[in-house]
């Protein structure tokens, strides 16, 4: 009878055991990937998107300096150069493919001159032509525009608007969005441009 008993005991609570064990591999399982490369879509909505997630043919904020040798040795259209003014911290990405002087489409900002942690990349206008659709507006003054609905459905509202004024006459204005993205409306002697800038989370 007592064995009886102990049998009985180890077939009701085997359900139990097998589902904790089930339960146990379902945590294992990897969660799925949610960067999204910019290149590639016809619309975003960044507050939606964590900085990090956020790719440009395939280059991205916390991105390690391998990786990055990675993506450049297999796209021959793109170089890595070292600003030559003096920013020890900064590199910028050309597309050698563009036809005219100003090749640039990204600049990379690291935290220091060792240039093993990437916080922030600015985008510039030559990236527009890796865009798609109405995606090209974002790297144009439709980007500042509070009255359009591309705005607000690609970036949402600004949650803070700084200006600043340097003694050489230029002019910035960042506005300020959810999730470390910033649009940048830069002025210098009536010549004017923006800039995308995505940073790494604080």
């Amino acid at each position: 009878m007592k064995y009886f008993s102990s049998t009985l005991l180890i077939l009701m609570t085997l359900p139990f055991f097998t589902g904790c064990i089930i339960q146990e591999d379902d945590n294992k399982k990897e969660k799925p990937d949610k960067s999204i490369e910019l290149s590639e879509v016809t619309s975003i909505y960044f507050p939606d998107h964590d900085s990090t997630n956020i790719k440009l043919l395939g280059f991205h904020v916390g991105i390690s300096p391998l990786d990055i040798e990675g993506i450049l040795s297999s796209n021959d259209k793109l170089e890595l150069r070292s600003d030559n003014f003096g920013n020890n911290n900064w590199d910028h990405v050309q597309d050698i493919s563009i036809v005219g002087s100003s090749k640039q489409i990204l600049t990379f900002i690291w935290t220091d001159e060792n240039k093993q942690f990437l916080e922030k990349i600015v985008v510039f206008n030559n990236f527009s032509k890796h865009l798609q659709g109405d995606m090209k507006k974002l790297l144009t003054f439709e980007a500042i525009d509070s009255t359009s609905k591309f705005t607000e459905n690609t970036l949402g509202y600004p949650i803070r608007i700084e200006t600043e004024e340097t003694d050489d006459f230029s002019i910035t204005t960042t506005y300020f969005y959810n999730n470390n993205i910033e649009v940048v409306h830069s002025n210098f002697l009536g010549d004017e441009w923006i800039t995308l800038h995505i940073s790494y989370p604080l």
